[in-house]
């Protein structure tokens, strides 16, 4: 399981609940998860290795901008003169990377050390909402006599303003900055 993007501590603090609250934890990972998702990275600092096919020309777009440190290799050979930037996310080999599928070896460390103060107020927000709806279900089913009717219940959690705004901020589709 992947660090969570908001102090458990904290938010159990706040709902006045125990950090061990299994629904708690869970409602945390989920909204932890749903940011990871719609900024496209992990956000905490991870290592990750990608085999990727070449492109077309001289440069390569990785799915990751910011990186703290990079490795390529190219047919299982180091490559030492690459260019990278880390505002854009493009890798650049003059000469080209080849025509062979699945020869493209990067390895690479990202994200922050620290989780930013506005997507931990963010996915707080998010945990307590997945929260409160987890603790509250719905009616699923209703019997009298021999008669019963069950339905689905189908509880949904909105996103905030907050929420819209740090992950247009730290999204990886060129408007966020990493």
């Amino acid at each position: 399981m992947a660090k969570p993007l908001c102090s458990i501590a904290a938010l159990a603090q706040s709902l006045g609940k125990s950090e061990q609250d299994l629904n708690l934890i869970y409602a945390i990972d989920r909204a932890s998860a749903r940011f990871r998702a719609a900024v496209g990275h992990n956000v905490t600092k991870e290592t990750k290795t990608l085999i990727l096919d070449p492109p077309a020309g001289e440069t390569l777009l990785l799915p990751v901008k910011g990186l703290a440190e990079l490795s390529v290799k190219l047919g299982g050979i180091k490559l030492e003169h690459v260019t990278y930037s880390p505002r854009t996310g493009a890798l650049r080999r003059y000469g080209g990377w080849g025509t062979e599928l699945g020869t493209i070896e990067v390895t690479f460390t990202a994200g922050s050390d620290e989780v930013p103060a506005d997507i931990e107020d963010a996915v707080a927000e998010q945990a307590a909402s997945i929260y409160a709806t987890l603790s509250t279900p719905g009616v699923q089913q209703i019997s009298q006599g021999v008669r019963s009717i069950t339905f689905g219940t189908a509880s949904t959690v909105g996103t905030t303003q907050r929420w819209t705004e740090a992950v247009e901020r730290h999204r990886l589709d060129g408007q966020g900055i990493l």
